[in-house]
């Protein structure tokens, strides 16, 4: 009897933790978003003002993931945030540490522990 109460907590608290687990997820990912469309618009500011920073990112052509130019800015150590900026929304995600981005005409980026560390121009 005490073993299937300890069984049963620890699924219990097992579970709990999963769901926490996803939940931070989800979370991270949104203000990751928050954080690129706020960096987006003050590029933009700085930029109709004139104003020239060092750390100023360029911003994406519309085309997205169509774009080579968009392809050609990723660089090693970009979030999904930043890629998601650049090449729009993928077709497909697999993965979790270690990801892969699927786009039209077999574009592809990889993400290891949340950082880009490949990609693939689409052909």
């Amino acid at each position: 009897m005490m073993i299937k109460k300890i069984t049963a907590i620890s699924f219990f608290c097992l579970g709990s933790t999963f769901n926490a687990s996803a939940h931070d997820a989800n979370r991270i990912l949104q203000l990751e978003q928050d954080i690129q469309s706020i960096n987006l618009r003050l590029t933009k500011l700085e930029s109709a003002q004139g104003i020239k920073t060092d750390t100023q990112k360029p911003l994406a052509n519309s085309d997205g993931w169509k774009s080579l130019a968009n392809w050609r800015q990723l660089t090693t150590g970009m979030t999904p945030i930043d890629v998601r900026g650049l090449l729009g929304e993928p077709q497909r995600v697999d993965g979790g540490d270690i990801a892969n981005w699927y786009y039209p005409n077999r574009g592809s980026v990889g993400f290891f522990l949340g950082k880009l560390n490949r990609w693939q121009e689409p052909k």
